[in-house]
């Protein structure tokens, strides 16, 4: 689980130019926010993700890269 203040990174590498998405979803599944949705270029990506106007609790962000899907429990406590 990942801890959650004012701000976070989320860094992650691809050995192959891929299609990717992350996005937030509260503990109930339902969609927060798209992050990011593009094309990256294979090597190392870093993503800053914030806060802002979300309330304290737990949220799960969910990265797909070409056919793979990885799921990252958030805590954000304020």
């Amino acid at each position: 689980m990942i801890g959650l203040e004012e701000k976070v990174s989320i860094s992650f590498k691809f050995p192959v130019t891929t299609n990717v998405k992350l996005e937030l979803f509260n503990i109930r599944g339902q969609l927060i926010e798209k992050i990011l949705s593009k094309t990256l270029n294979s090597g190392s990506h870093q993503v800053q993700i914030t806060a802002g106007d979300l309330a304290s609790g737990i949220y799960i962000l969910k990265l797909q890269a070409g056919e793979q899907t990885r799921l990252r429990r958030i805590l954000l406590i304020k």
